[in-house]
């Protein structure tokens, strides 16, 4: 029973990839379900395949680098910022989080289309808005992907600026006549709001 949990989480955690979770059994040879969830933030270098696989399946890490190389230099500056967004984002914090330097509003739909039809970002729909969403294997790439540009702590600082303002525009809606509202939002940002 409690192998199957963890399991299951490994499973989950690894995005339902079916190569990550390919790789993960071959592992299990040599480590037990526990200890890969366990080392899942370096999934990268524990998740690698034989010698004997087309090079850009050898490892998750070259599936993921084959199709951030298939992209533009807009996307993928695009893409290295969205890293910091956790959980599900909407448009209007991916335009504040992500614009400044090489990228402005007006290219983040445009480019967010573009990771959407790579498979880089999924869409999880809500009654009102469209919210987005990065694998964790895809964000913890793109962020390794930022720390190595340099841009890392001008974009953490962008996504502390606008999610500290949208506390504070939450915490006037809880507390003034737009309860639901404000509620509705706090559910929503509360990873990015944590993270912040």
């Amino acid at each position: 029973e409690l192998n199957r949990d963890i399991v299951g989480e490994l499973v989950e955690r690894l995005d339902f990839l079916p190569l990550a979770i390919e790789l993960a059994a071959a592992r299990v040879r040599s480590m037990s379900p526990n200890d890969i969830l366990e080392r899942l933030d370096e999934r990268f270098r524990i998740l690698r395949g034989s010698d004997r696989r087309v090079e850009r399946h050898k490892t998750l890490e070259a599936v993921v680098d084959w199709s951030y190389r298939s992209l533009e230099e807009g996307p993928r500056i695009l893409l290295n910022r969205l890293a910091l967004l956790v959980g599900s984002f909407d448009l209007k914090s991916a335009e504040q989080v992500c614009c400044g330097e090489q990228l402005d509003e007006f290219d983040i739909d445009e480019y967010l289309e573009q990771l959407i039809d790579k498979s880089l970002v999924n869409i999880a729909p809500t009654d009102t808005h469209i919210h987005y969403r990065l694998l964790d294997t895809v964000r913890a790439f793109a962020r390794r992907q930022l720390e190595e540009s340099g841009d890392l702590e001008q974009q953490r600082e962008r996504h502390l600026t606008y999610f500290a303002a949208r506390a504070t525009e939450i915490s006037r809606r809880i507390t003034g006549s737009d309860l639901v509202r404000g509620l509705h939002t706090a559910y929503f940002d509360l990873d990015n709001l944590e993270s912040a």
